[in-house]
This record gives C-alpha cells, structure tokens and sequence, in this order.
C-alpha cells in the first residue's frame, strides 16, 4: 500500500505551486463527460471531491487513465489521495466555486480512508430568490430544495441524429419559484415517481445543478449525469425546509399541476461549449496548459510517421516487447493477445494558426472510417504508408467534434 505522510494539506489551500498535494477527502459526485458529437463516446470523467471543513474541488480523470484508477474509486466513499496537477477553474461555467481543479496523473496515489463525515450528501442549497436576484453570480452547480408544484408534458428534441427527452417543472420554496428543465433519464425519473405515488407534490432536492438563462431569469437545468435529484428525502435539509414551510404557511399538500414548457432554454450543445468553450490554437501557444478544448479546425494531411500504431494489452494499456511476447505494465504479466491501436499524428490549421494534433485510436478510426487492425492487415503491417487515398475528401471538411488533451507543437 501507498506511504502517505501525516499532514493532509486543506482542499482551499490548493494552488499550481505544488503538484504532490496531500488530501483526506469523500466522493462526493462521479459522472462521464460525454462527447456532444459523439453521445456513445466521453472526454473524462468528472469526479466532486470534498473535505472535512466542507470544501469541494473537481477532479477530472483523463480517458488514458480510466483503466488504470476507475476501479480505485466509488462515489460516497473516503480515500487519501496525493499527487494531481493543478488547472485554474476557468470558463463560463464550473462545477465548484473553487479557483483551481484537480487533473490526475499517471503517479496520483490512492488509498481508502476511514470517514470523517456521516452526512451523506453535503448540500448548499440556494434559495429561490438567490436565484432569481444573483443568478448571474452562481457561475458553478448549485443545490436547491423546494415544493414540486407543477410539471410539462415530455417533449422530444434532435441533437446530432439522437432524440433528447425532456420535462419541464415549476417548484417553489419559502422565498419564491424557480422553473426547472430536466433531460432524459431525469425525465424518467420524475415519471417514475409521479407513476408509484401520485401527483401529491412531493419535496424535491436537486443537487448539482446549472443555471441557465431563459427570459432574462435564471432556471435549473441538470448537468448531464451529475445532477442529483430525490423525492422527499429524510435529509436535514428537507426537515429544516418543511419547519421554515410551516412557519411561513407554505402548502406542502399540494398536487403536482400541469405547466407549458419553458419557451427558451440552454441546449444540451450549448451546455457542453459552456463547460470547454472553443479556443484559437494561437490561444493555446500563448497560454500552455493541460487540460480539455474545443478547436474548430480543418485536417490538412496526416503526418506520415513511423509511430501510427502501437499495441496495447486486452485491459487497454499499452504493451511492452519483450522476446516475441509481450509485458502488460497494468496486468504485471507476459500477454499473448494484443490489439494493434491507432496513434495519429495530423496537421489542423484555423484562422489563427497550424499545428499537430494526436488523435486517439477512436477518433482516428472516425477520421479514416476504418479500424486500425482493418488498416493493418490492408498494408501487412507497414508503419509508413500513403494516407492521401484514405482521406480524400475529408482535409477540407471543418472538424467541430473533438474535446480532447491534445498536445499543441
């Protein structure tokens, strides 16, 4: 087991100047990021980090090292963990107040920890006139407990080719309503309970959440998968509210009427530009840092480099060669079936500037619509070979989808 040292370092202390940060925190959320371009597909995962003076942080695990910590962590749960980059906690809309955001690194240790906590959700409710007063200042998910009085019918969106469901609600609390936009599964969720208990308007606690502008007014919207919503939980938040509902004659009775739809509000696109807002290459040159951006750029050739493809192992890291075998580095074993993977190098230009970029084995295989092993076995194995026929057509086509760490040379 990992050697950890005695002093935990405070979430709210963390800057850039150090990277071997020491940290006793709880799971607090855990979601994939997913692709906007690509639904089947995610960027990250996004991890809610909290500690024991109530601090939160985000932590975002790279695609590349999923395989290696995704078992190592499960949601509600304490761990020690030490050894992360340090990103600023920029763009329009964050997921913590924090100034900065953890990046884990291939040495990020972990550990699990004894609890420091027993309340199981650590909310920050905001109330309705926060809302609908400082919206503009809530540029980070928010907590919100109130009475669900009215809901819309499900409706039915395109978004890339997939069919987005959602619903729209209409909840108040002691200082006011607020309305509410929920998608897809969050739809079912809301139906489910509606379907076992009737349309008696329950509480409803809604934990990270974003706030989107619709009409000049601030509304809650969900945040892909982290939002967190329960029916009249047992909660100390919930027992508080109904007390304050009492004492200010709130109807908590109620049934559950029925509302219009919101007539404008933040797509599920938008929310995704709103997290990893597009940037210039030269941008990019001029600010180094490692993290996730959008680029909206034209391929303009493939880099014929000998180093196109590389072999990784069944649990998908890479493999080392060792006497007409193979060591899997994760596996901490010799391996036999290996998977040849793409490694791409192309050249990208946009208004600003030009530069490499390297595509991942999914992204390359959408690029050349073949998979690497089908490429292989066309060329038995040659590392260089003419790319020229394989993407005809597609270097003058203007490439929206990608949201990856991609190094800028």
């Amino acid at each position: 087991m990992a050697e950890f040292p005695t002093f935990v370092h405070s979430v709210k202390d963390i800057t850039p100047i150090i990277d071997s940060w020491n940290l006793r925190v709880k799971v607090l959320r855990m979601w994939r990021a997913p692709d906007v371009y690509n639904p089947s597909e995610f960027v990250c995962l996004d991890i809610i980090l909290i500690d024991s003076e109530g601090t939160k942080i985000e932590a975002c695990l790279p695609n590349a090292l999923l395989n290696t910590f995704r078992f190592d962590l499960v949601e509600d749960r304490f761990y020690r963990l030490m050894y992360f980059s340090v990103l600023p906690n920029v763009g329009p809309y964050k997921t913590t107040p924090h100034r900065y955001k953890l990046l884990f690194l291939k040495k990020t240790m972990i550990a699990s920890d004894m609890p420091f906590s027993t309340v199981p959700y650590s909310f920050s409710p905001v109330t309705a006139d926060e809302i609908i007063k400082k919206g503009e200042q809530f540029d980070y998910m928010i907590d919100f407990v109130g009475v669900l009085t009215s809901m819309s019918a499900e409706e039915h969106s395109v978004l890339f080719g997939v069919m987005k469901r959602s619903i729209f609600l209409e909840i108040h609390d002691h200082t006011g309503k607020i309305q509410c936009v929920l998608y897809d599964e969050y739809v079912d969720l809301v139906q489910n309970h509606v379907k076992v208990h009737g349309r008696a308007s329950p509480i409803i606690v809604i934990q990270f959440a974003k706030l989107s502008p619709v009409g000049g007014a601030s509304n809650i919207q969900n945040m892909f998968s982290a939002t967190r919503v329960l029916f009249n939980p047992v909660l100390p938040e919930v027992v508080e509210f109904r007390r304050s509902a009492a004492l200010l004659g709130i109807e908590l009775e109620g049934r559950i009427g029925f509302m219009k739809r919101i007539t404008s509000y933040v797509s599920v696109k938008d929310d995704f530009f709103n997290l990893h807002p597009p940037k210039k290459i030269i941008e990019l040159r001029s600010s180094p840092q490692t993290g996730f951006f959008i680029v909206c750029e034209k391929v303009v050739k493939i880099v014929n480099d000998s180093r196109w493809w590389f072999l990784e192992c069944k649990c998908r890291n890479p493999v080392i060669p060792n006497e007409g075998i193979y060591f899997c580095s994760e596996c901490r074993r010799n391996v036999v079936t290996v998977i040849p993977r793409y490694r791409l190098k192309i050249e990208v230009y946009d208004s600003s500037d030009s530069t490499h970029v390297i595509l991942d084995d999914s992204d390359a295989e959408r690029l050349l619509n073949k998979s690497c092993k089908s490429l292989m076995d066309e060329v038995e194995g040659a590392r260089e070979i003419d790319f020229i026929p394989l993407v005809r057509g597609v270097k003058e086509e203007t490439c929206t989808g990608s949201s990856r760490v991609c190094p800028v040379q």
